[in-house]
């Protein structure tokens, strides 16, 4: 039963991942509203919450040493994720954050082949990596700038939803998201900050529409990262585009080019081989949900 309410919420949270730039064609501010600032309160929020109820529910205090490692992974999951935003231009473009974050599955294989005693197969994000060539229109004729600020973000998610599970196991589920939201507040506050001293532009600092939404996508994160195996969180990187060009197609009447078609079959084919059951020789699964 546990096992199915988190499939509910990992189908909830594709769903409303792929449909955010309904939010952008509703509100034409949305730019101005959906910044690094109401990411940055929104994690606040949500650290102040998970250690409230961990309070109250008296669970143990963790150690320095799992504060650090938690608080390290909020700052990939959560901050470095938007590490486009900084060096703006091309990398900070939705489009192509989006495309770049399809990397994640492929650098998620390397780091757990090369951690884990359970590797992972590479071939479904090359299959996934082909399909969103097709669907998104990403140039390679890119400065260096641009590339570190599209390379940082599936690098820093890859690792930390490698390492979530590992650096919070037998600690309070509850600790754990207060203390991933903290690195991630931190990290969010750090980033806002060298933006502004660099000569970024001025931008609403609450807004807090964009801070419940905010939160929103950042709490099913966490909690699907700290929950779900990692072969299938990392399915939504090819889950989530397929959905919102379907989503195009049916509410905006665009047109289903080859192209479009093509990607999304073959990002389809690499996110049911992510998200099946893998089984060892014996016929017994070695991934699922805890």
């Amino acid at each position: 039963m546990q096992s199915r309410w988190w499939w509910v919420l990992f189908g909830v949270f594709c769903i409303v991942a792929s449909s955010w730039w309904i939010v952008g064609e509703t509100w034409p501010d949305a730019d101005q509203m959906f910044t690094l600032s109401a990411k940055v309160w929104a994690c606040g929020v949500g650290a102040v919450a998970a250690s409230a109820i961990a309070v109250v529910r008296r669970r143990a205090v963790p150690g320095m040493r799992d504060v650090v490692r938690l608080a390290a992974v909020g700052v990939g999951l959560l901050a470095l994720s938007s590490f486009g935003v900084l060096i703006g231009g091309v990398a900070a473009r939705p489009v192509n954050v989006a495309a770049a974050l399809c990397l994640v599955p492929i650098m998620t294989a390397v780091m757990e082949s090369a951690w884990s005693d359970r590797p992972m197969e590479f071939w479904p994000g090359l299959v996934g990596l082909a399909g969103a060539s097709q669907i998104f229109p990403v140039t390679l004729r890119m400065g260096a700038a641009a590339y570190v600020g599209l390379l940082v973000p599936p690098f820093a998610v890859a690792a930390a939803c490698v390492a979530c599970r590992r650096v919070a196991r037998g600690l309070a589920i509850e600790w754990a998201i207060a203390l991933i939201f903290i690195g991630g507040e931190v990290g969010l506050a750090v980033m806002e900050l060298v933006r502004k001293l660099s000569g970024g532009s001025v931008v609403p600092s609450f807004s807090p529409l964009a801070i419940a939404l905010d939160l929103l996508l950042a709490g099913m994160v966490v909690v699907l990262v700290l929950q779900m195996d990692v072969r299938r969180y990392v399915a939504q990187y090819f889950i989530v585009p397929v959905l919102t060009v379907l989503e195009g197609v049916v509410l905006l009447h665009a047109a289903l080019l080859w192209r479009l078609g093509v990607g999304m079959v073959l990002m389809g084919i690499a996110a049911f081989a992510l998200l099946r059951r893998q089984r060892t020789a014996d016929g017994t699964s070695v991934l699922r949900l805890r």
